[in-house]
């Protein structure tokens, strides 16, 4: 067996999780020292991966009440195109970290939107006032004018019309 924890193994309490992961970043060290090239590539990056798992408290197989998130099985999931899955404390990681630019771009889409509705409110509102104005007697409103200033602001190609461009 190569010493690596398996999240099978990783049974109990939260601490005896985290003295695992000590135990085996112990034994990493240990067989740093005559490793190959490729063989000290693999421990160096376990090692960073346990390293990741210690720092933001993520133990493999600790209660999920004590440990919050846990990763479905996904090592019998292929992916088309050659894509592979991230490591599993890349993902958990991934899925912890929903921060400030998370928050910032909901916050935008949610005042876009209400920006944008509310524009389209008040054009309503305006045109209808202006029609009820119109239909009272109390005001002569030029259509044609109207027409012709509100197309020199969305026509594109200048030829006076809507073009398919515009509509889509």
């Amino acid at each position: 067996k190569s010493g690596r924890l398996h999240r099978t193994e990783m049974m109990g309490s939260r601490a005896e999780a985290r003295e695992r992961v000590n135990s085996e970043l112990q034994q990493l060290r240990s067989r740093e020292k005559g490793a190959s090239p490729e063989e000290l590539k693999n421990i160096v990056d376990r090692k960073t991966e346990l390293k990741k798992m210690r720092g933001l408290g993520v133990y493999y197989g600790a209660p999920k009440e004590e440990s919050g998130f846990t990763m479905p099985d996904l090592s019998s999931l292929s992916l088309p195109g050659g894509f592979a899955l991230p490591k599993e404390i890349d993902a958990e990681l991934m899925a912890q970290s929903g921060g400030f630019g998370t928050v910032m771009g909901a916050c935008t889409g949610v005042a876009l939107k209400k920006l944008g509705k509310a524009a389209m409110g008040i054009t309503g509102f305006i045109f209808m006032t202006l029609t009820a104005a119109e239909k009272q007697g109390f005001m002569t409103v030029h259509w044609d004018k109207v027409k012709e200033k509100t197309m020199k602001l969305i026509d594109t190609d200048g030829d006076g019309e809507l073009s398919q461009v515009f509509l889509r």
